[in-house]
């Protein structure tokens, strides 16, 4: 008797709502919208503020930009000659890696020209963000080494002729695992192979892990998905201490912290000052930042605010529908006086509202999941350009125990 109490309750419940329709589907509408929006909004808020970057310890990552202070302009590219110094003088930071995005055209063996998307990575990247290597290699530190221009000229006797010169090696690349499928179908004999890569030749290493993609907020300008990854060859002694051209992602030590890592760069920034004029003309500093924060920072506050509106409308749809509930507990007054009055427990009675009001918000979630799904859709049509990770918005378990919560709570305020 007291295992089937609660399913005869529920049994009533249903019973009694289904001879007031009008009101039942009322109230059902009413909080479905509310669900429906929460969740929809909600299941934004988790993929692109909630959810970990995909990469490994992805809290102890840090994107460095570089802030000229005296120009008032933020976000800008790190010049390559300051990365060596940021590298060598920051004890809390294990690694740095490099990146920068273009543009080129690639010539299959057909002759026509593609235009691909290419960044050009520091060979430690993929390592640093523990990205695996599916085919192939990862970089290699030689990898990066400067291209070798014509040779010099001979060793020999002044009567022998100067040696020809020597074509550059072909840079060396890792494809992305999508344009590895799309454009070579999946073949492993690209690897090891030379393409025509701009105006250069590139030599096929390896693919990357499927799925991977630069996560830097839009300010970067880095392309998230591109095709290939290109080994970055420079001269690090004697790189270019003027053209901003890297966006920089380090990894903190363990244990080590970003106001640590701040104190650190603030120290490389005052030395490269010193050094160099044009750098303390522009006031030039550099900002330290977690990466999943940095991703976020400009879409936070309306995601925030647009999150809070979402629970104010759930709140509003369930004060309506308690509304309806008390006039409808009013008309049920005589009904319950004659259920009494033939024998009904009292605990019994009291039980009927909430089992209803658990029927209400359970048909009203299953609505509400489907209205959010719509929602989802529609959002995608009016987001925001660069919204990141927008694309990764779905209903998964995260989204589907959230809406668990709001249905626990529409029954508890009914």
């Amino acid at each position: 008797m007291i295992t089937t109490m609660p399913f005869r309750d529920f049994a009533v419940g249903a019973r009694s709502l289904r001879r007031n329709p009008a009101f039942t589907l009322t109230a059902v509408l009413t909080l479905a919208l509310g669900i429906g929006a929460s969740t929809a909004i909600f299941s934004v808020t988790n993929a692109v503020l909630l959810r970990p970057l995909p990469y490994a310890s992805p809290q102890r990552l840090l994107v460095i930009t570089s802030d000229l202070l005296k120009r008032d302009a933020r976000d800008i590219p790190v010049v390559p000659g300051d990365l060596k110094d940021l590298r060598v003088n920051t004890a809390h930071v294990s690694g740095i890696a490099g990146v920068s995005t273009t543009r080129q055209a690639l010539t299959g063996d057909d002759g026509k020209p593609e235009q691909v998307a290419v960044a050009n990575v520091t060979t430690n990247l993929f390592s640093l963000l523990g990205v695996r290597i599916i085919e192939g290699r990862d970089f290699a530190d030689q990898d990066g080494a400067p291209a070798q221009g014509e040779a010099g000229p001979g060793t020999g006797s002044e009567a022998s002729p100067p040696s020809p010169p020597s074509p550059p090696s072909p840079s060396i690349v890792i494809l992305s695992h999508e344009f590895w499928l799309r454009r070579y179908g999946g073949d492993r004999s690209i690897l090891n192979r030379t393409v025509n890569l701009g105006a250069g030749r590139a030599l096929v290493v390896g693919v990357a892990e499927p799925g991977f993609e630069l996560l830097f907020a839009p300010s970067h300008s880095v392309e998230r998905k591109p095709d290939m990854f290109a080994a970055l060859r420079l001269d690090w002694d004697n790189a270019s201490r003027i053209d901003g051209i890297l966006s920089l992602v380090g990894r903190l030590r363990d244990g080590a912290t970003a106001g640590q890592a701040q104190s650190e760069v603030d120290a490389v920034a005052t030395d490269l000052r010193g050094r160099f004029k044009l750098k303390d003309t522009q006031g030039m500093h550099f900002r330290v930042e977690p990466m999943a924060a940095d991703l976020v920072r400009d879409v936070r506050p309306a995601l925030v605010a647009l999150m809070w509106s979402g629970v104010f409308v759930l709140l509003i749809a369930c004060a309506n529908v308690a509304s309806l509930m008390l006039v409808r507990a009013s008309q049920r007054e005589s009904e319950q006086a004659v259920r009494a009055a033939l024998g009904g427990s009292s605990v019994v009675l009291a039980r009927q509202a909430p089992a209803e009001a658990l029927l209400l918000s359970a048909s009203a979630g299953l609505a509400g999941l489907a209205l959010a799904a719509f929602g989802i859709r529609v959002l995608e049509l009016v987001a925001p350009v660069g919204l990141p990770r927008f694309d990764t918005v779905s209903i998964d378990t995260t989204v589907l125990g959230f809406t668990l919560l709001l249905m626990l709570v529409a029954t508890g305020t009914l």
